[in-house]
């Protein structure tokens, strides 16, 4: 999945699922964005995802991001998870190879 988080009570919400304790750098939410892509692993298999572009294109705004498996079990990187300027239109995620 993916999310767009614009606030700050959306941020800590995830920081909270995602097992985080520690306070975040504070982020300006009227100035910016925190986007975010989730896959997370499973028992048998891990996984790695990564934000490999963010480009506006003809109006658009583009979230292009890749997910690599393992093949086995194991720590998992399953999110990543970026701040970007909140001038930008609301964005499509396309999952790239």
């Amino acid at each position: 999945g993916a999310a767009v988080i614009k606030s700050q009570a959306q941020f800590d919400d995830m920081r909270r699922r995602l097992g985080f304790e520690a306070p975040a750098k504070p982020i300006d939410f009227s100035k910016e964005i925190v986007i975010g892509v989730f896959a997370p692993g499973s028992a048998t298999e891990a996984r790695i995802v990564e934000i490999v572009e963010t480009v506006l294109e003809g109006g658009e705004f583009y979230v292009r991001y890749r997910i690599k498996t393992t093949g086995a079990p194991g720590p998992s990187s399953g999110y990543h998870v970026i701040v970007l300027p909140a001038v930008a239109p609301q964005p499509t995620f396309q999952l790239v190879p």
